[in-house]
């Protein structure tokens, strides 16, 4: 029974100096539960970076109502056209 007890005092003791050499290079916040698995928990810090104008519409964007303003005055065009014809 001594040779386990001593054995798991080992564990123990070489645990925690584990544990402390971690806490020591990263600042994390260790959950030591009694019995059962060991887990730690990351809290990544928020980074922000410099803000960029960005624009409201995409190149695409503006291309793609560009071409259909155009069609939209192409046909209306020739419907005046078609019209005027009729007519005379």
């Amino acid at each position: 029974m001594t040779t386990k007890t001593n054995a798991s005092v080992e564990i123990n003791n070489t645990t925690r100096a584990n544990q402390e050499d971690l806490y020591s290079k990263e600042k994390i916040e260790l959950i030591v539960p009694t019995t059962g698995k060991l887990y730690f928990e990351h809290k990544p810090e928020l980074v922000f970076c410099k803000p960029h104008l960005m624009p409201l519409k995409s190149q695409a964007l503006e291309r793609l109502e560009e071409m259909q303003r155009d069609t939209a005055r192409q046909l209306q065009e020739k419907r005046l056209k078609g019209s005027h014809k009729a007519k005379n």
